[in-house]
């Protein structure tokens, strides 16, 4: 399989373990936390606050692009969560600030030797 190909079901865009300082809001409340890892799709992030699945919330975090800070303003949903760790799926995200996600994750990838797709565990 090539790396940009999508693979069948059973398969997920490959994740990279990061360490940025992000901040979140959620129904009026803001905080801060933590993106462990990251993915073209989505991310995991170390919260303090509780969240269910389904939760709508939103994260503002920078990425480096060609030298440059990049903020990213994403909203994204809960998919998971587990002690002070959720799992969010990007849901509004402006095209630009996509496009340049994509970038820095594909850079990560390479920079880890990992394809762009993973097996489902």
């Amino acid at each position: 399989m090539d790396r940009t190909e999508k693979p069948s079901s059973g398969f997920r865009y490959a994740r990279v373990p990061v360490n940025i300082e992000a901040e979140y809001e959620f129904k009026g409340i803001k905080g801060k936390c933590n993106i462990v890892d990251i993915s073209e799709g989505g991310m995991k992030i170390q919260v303090k606050q509780v969240f269910v699945p389904g939760d709508m919330i939103r994260v503002k975090f920078p990425i480096i692009h060609e030298g440059k800070v990049i903020n990213i303003d994403a909203w994204c949903i809960v998919r998971n969560s587990s002690g002070n760790e959720i799992g969010v799926e990007f849901d509004e995200l402006p095209n630009e600030q996509r496009k340049l996600l994509v970038t820095y994750v594909e850079n990560l990838l390479l920079r880890h030797g990992k394809d762009r797709y993973e097996p489902i565990e």
